[in-house]
């Protein structure tokens, strides 16, 4: 049976997600059980509402943080998902954008969307700051509780779930922990040369504590100087020799004076050790919240209390090449980055989807266009949020995307997936 008729299906069992993401993905390798509560709840959230039972159990708030350029341009969508909750009771929205008074002006009459303070920031270098001026903010605001949660959005991001379906996943099935979809372990990064940082996703969930533990992190560790404490875990394709370089250029006046290796010593100190792949904001939050780790722990697993999905991190040739922990927002790079292969293949096979990859290989791949069957496949998704969706992509249908997005997803009509090879619907 072809790829597309399997997991298109049936819209609400969600059984093809099973066979194909506990492969691939170690999100959800750990925890099949998972799968058992998230089908009945998708069941119930694609028909309509959630039973008045399952909802009791947000006793928290979640707070939406968006990182964005001058506007939000899916506010409309947004705006359509946040209908099916309480402001203030059940969620509260803030935003940091560079350009402080372009936001104002498109946002500032809508109450929905609080607008805050330009905190200085550079593209890979430090989102950080924002990121922690966002979580301030929010705490800010107004008296929490344990149970609420801190979810960080791009302004191209969108909610491919209804909100009861988030609400009850992030506060009810994940308890007080936080969430990061963390990389391969060969993406990790020596830190100072001794320990390991874990490298994870942008688009991170914390709990209240985990996000006040980020605050005062910020005070002992600037964003703009961790990074340079960083090198990769596995370069020259062995973990030894950028932990030795980064060493060797630090430390080698101490450590090894008089050596007659000293003119080798100082080409090291003048060339320094190599640069680490990613942005600050891959590697800042964990370690704020966690701490670094020892790598001969590694391999035989260390536990993490307080982190949704994946509390129990492996460093094994089985886990080399696949993420863990939990991953909430779907997000596509090039072909040899993407965590998540085989949810992009089915997207791929699904009719009146359209993808476009960026030039660089630094940003995310677009959605150009997404249909009926594009809703099908999110719902039976495991992920609550999707980009790079922005306000020039389009919708295969007489509706325009907010309006699509709204009838097929948060208001929970199904769509019909029909045709030879397409599947069907229940």
């Amino acid at each position: 049976m072809p790829l597309q008729s399997l997991c298109l299906h049936s819209l609400v069992g969600g059984l093809c997600f099973v066979q194909v993401f506990s492969v691939s993905e170690a999100m959800q390798v750990d925890h099949p059980a998972h799968w058992n509560v998230e089908r009945e709840a998708m069941s119930a959230a694609t028909s309509g509402m959630l039973p008045e039972d399952v909802r009791a159990g947000a006793k928290g708030k979640l707070f939406f943080l968006f990182l964005a350029r001058d506007s939000l341009p899916n506010r409309e969508a947004w705006t359509k998902f946040f209908a099916f909750g309480k402001q203030g009771v059940d969620y509260d929205v803030f935003v940091h954008c560079t350009d402080e008074s372009a936001c104002r002006k498109l946002l500032g009459g809508q109450r929905r969307f609080t607008v805050i303070s330009n905190s200085p920031s550079k593209w890979c270098e430090d989102l950080v700051t924002p990121m922690n001026a966002l979580v301030e903010a929010a705490m800010n605001s107004a008296d929490g509780t344990v149970h609420d949660k801190f979810i960080f959005l791009s302004e191209t991001t969108v909610p491919i779930k209804p909100f009861q379906h988030v609400q009850h996943q992030l506060l009810v099935e994940d308890g007080i922990g936080s969430s990061f979809c963390i990389h391969p372990w060969r993406a990790w990064a020596w830190h100072e040369g001794t320990d390991v940082a874990v490298k994870h996703d942008q688009w991170i969930v914390l709990s209240r504590e985990h996000a006040q533990r980020s605050l005062e992190f910020a005070g002992e560790r600037r964003p703009l100087t961790f990074k340079m404490t960083l090198t990769p875990l596995v370069w020259g394709k062995v973990e030894w020799l950028s932990r030795g370089m980064y060493l060797l250029s630090n430390n080698y006046r101490m450590r090894l004076l008089g050596s007659i290796y000293v003119g080798i010593l100082r080409l090291f100190s003048i060339i320094g050790p190599p640069y680490v792949g990613g942005c600050t904001d891959e590697f800042w939050h964990f370690a704020a919240v966690f701490d670094y780790f020892d790598r001969n722990l590694g391999t035989s697993g260390l536990h993490r209390s307080g982190l949704s999905g994946t509390p129990h991190l492996v460093m094994n040739e089985l886990t080399s090449n696949t993420p863990q922990g939990r991953c909430y927002t779907y997000t596509h790079f090039r072909p040899d980055q993407d965590h998540f292969a085989a949810f992009t293949e089915i997207l791929q096979q699904t009719p009146g989807t359209k993808l476009v990859s960026a030039d660089d290989n630094k940003h995310p791949t677009r959605f150009e266009q997404l249909s009926e069957q594009s809703m099908a496949a999110f719902l039976q998704s495991p992920f609550l949020f999707a980009r790079k969706i922005d306000d020039h992509t389009s919708f295969d249908g007489p509706l325009n995307l907010p309006e699509a997005l709204d009838r097929y997803i948060y208001n929970g009509s199904i769509p019909q997936v029909g045709g030879t090879g397409d599947g069907g619907s229940k």
